[in-house]
Parts: structure tokens; sequence; C-alpha cells
């Protein structure tokens, strides 16, 4: 008997899945050095880049294929995989490389921090717990 095929979409899903459950361990802390903050920085945007590359596998085998981020977040969005305040934040969250490349400035950082843990952290465990969800993953 031939043994069905795993989409590479739920490889890249459990990947989300493991680079999430550090950020959220991250985003537990209560007070960050410089060094931390950092760190929780960094893994925000490779968790980050776990989701938008799992929303991207999972459209191409839909039989969609998005040429740039945004197209493929609104894409997400009109195949019924984010809500829509979820994908206007993910539109936001595009921005946050370009923020944290300034985060040497404590006010920048500060924002930064607040804005990974107030909204970000929580879009992608949504995010994340909608694709489990999806694919029937307990």
């Amino acid at each position: 008997m031939k043994e069905r095929k795993v989409p590479r979409w739920r490889h890249r899903l459990e990947k989300f899945r493991k680079a999430y459950a550090q950020l959220h361990k991250a985003c537990a802390r209560q007070t960050y050095s410089n060094l931390e903050r950092a760190g929780l920085f960094h893994i925000f945007e490779f968790t980050f880049q776990q989701g938008l590359q799992t929303i991207e596998e999972l459209l191409f085998h839909e039989g969609f294929d998005e040429e740039t981020p945004r197209s493929l977040i609104r894409r997400a969005f009109e195949a019924g995989h984010l809500e829509q305040g979820d994908a206007e934040l993910w539109l936001e969250a595009l921005e946050m490389p370009g923020i944290l490349s300034h985060a040497y400035e404590e006010t920048t950082a500060q924002i930064a921090l607040q804005s990974i843990r107030e909204k970000y952290s929580p879009l992608l465990e949504r995010t994340l717990s909608s694709l489990i969800q999806l694919a029937g993953i307990p």
C-alpha cells in the first residue's frame, strides 16, 4: 500500500509551531537586558518568517502562487485563512524588520518590544492555532 505524501505546508507548520514556542517563552519574561531584548527581536523575525512561509506553502498547495508578502497576506485573507484584523496586522508587521534595524535607539527598541509582546506574538499564536486546526492536528 502506498503511503500518502504529507503536503509541504504541513512540514512548514511544524517549523512554525517550534519557532512560536520559542517566541512565546521569550515574551513571557518581565524584564530584558539589551542582549535578551535583541534575542527576542531575532526570535520574532524568524518566527514571523516561518509563519509567512507556512501561509505561502498552504496557498501554493491550494493553487495560488503569490509574488510578494503583501499579495500573499491579501490572498490568505481572501481564502479565509486570516481574519480582516489579523491580515491588517500581518501587513503592519511586514514593516518590523525596518523598525528593528533601528532598535539601537532605546525608544525604538521599547516600542518594538511592546508591539511584539502585545500585538504580534498574539497574532502569530492566532494564526498558528488556525493553521493547526485547518491541518487537523490535535
